[in-house]
């Protein structure tokens, strides 16, 4: 038994090497790695995008890492990126399968989604709820929230990371769901999706899990009891999204009783395909998490 594992490796430590020695020429350049492991230690947890620049600095703007048989290709530059992901859209515009982030929301999150029709649905629903002629609606929203933060930036200066948060956070709520604004950022539902924001986040990152590499693939067939990261990620679903069809559902009971406050589930739910269901209530919030992150980093 030893004898047939030990020659197993050996086989596949050949192969492995073949493979690389065939692929070489083909590839953009980049850091050397290990046998196997390719560059997977040499990938940081924590702010990779340091590394990434060091990277596209020494090598172009075309970096090609090896992560335990994961091939993956650093973009560098703007037109890196533009002439790749832009122009070449049609080639380069799908996305691998993340196994964790796909537990930790179920497949429902559009921005990791393989390109099919849940794809298609979504994106076509965010759309023409985020239209240039629809965010005019939002236009009283966003005054709001700019005289209540700037009152409070008067007020208490130093908590300005906080009034942030707090602006951010409600701005994204009102539009969304059409809530009035918030004036604490301890609110439990900020809390709550800020918290899956950083478990996405987290989630995402390039070697936060074992399961994700190439070589390391079979672990999601482990029983789960023997899984963290899968109990975790199970966990959290449920969680949250007990909250997000809460939301929705609020927005659909607001439009069944005559109001007419404009807000993006609302826009959503008009859609028959998506009226009260489970892809409307992750679509929304969805874009609430994406639209409250991204303006509190701007500012």
């Amino acid at each position: 038994m030893l004898i047939t594992v030990f020659f197993s490796v050996v086989i596949l430590l050949v192969l492995q090497v073949f493979k690389t020695l065939h692929l070489c020429s083909k590839l953009p350049p980049g850091p050397l790695g290990l046998p196997i492991l390719g560059n997977l230690f040499q990938l940081p947890t924590s702010r990779p995008w340091l590394a990434f620049d060091r990277w596209t600095k020494k090598y172009g703007p075309i970096v090609y890492l090896n992560i335990a048989g994961q091939s993956t290709i650093v973009l560098g530059t703007h037109k890196a990126a533009a002439d790749l992901l832009e122009r070449r859209a049609n080639i380069y515009s799908d996305r691998p399968d993340f196994i964790v982030l796909n537990l930790l929301t179920d497949g429902m999150h559009w921005g990791f989604a393989r390109l099919d029709d849940l794809w298609r649905r979504q994106r076509q629903a965010s759309y023409e709820a985020l239209s240039a002629h629809t965010t005019k609606e939002y236009y009283p929203y966003q005054e709001t929230e700019s005289v209540i933060m700037v009152a409070q930036m008067l007020t208490n200066p130093e908590q300005f990371t906080d009034h942030f948060l707090r602006a951010s956070m409600s701005l994204a709520l009102s539009l969304v769901y059409g809530w009035p604004p918030l004036l604490d950022s301890s609110h439990p539902t900020i809390l709550q999706i800020d918290q899956f924001n950083w478990e996405m986040l987290e989630t995402a990152a390039p070697g936060s899990f074992w399961v994700e590499f190439e070589y390391f693939k079979w672990m999601q067939y482990l029983p789960r009891w023997m899984c963290t990261w899968r109990r975790n990620a199970e966990a959290s679903f449920i969680q949250n999204s007990a909250m997000f069809e809460s939301l929705t559902a609020d927005v659909q009971r607001k439009i069944d009783a005559g109001d007419d406050t404009p807000s993006v589930a609302g826009k959503i739910l008009q859609d028959t395909e998506n009226k009260m269901s489970f892809e409307a209530a992750w679509n929304s919030a969805l874009i609430y998490s994406a639209g409250a992150e991204t303006v509190r980093i701007t500012m």
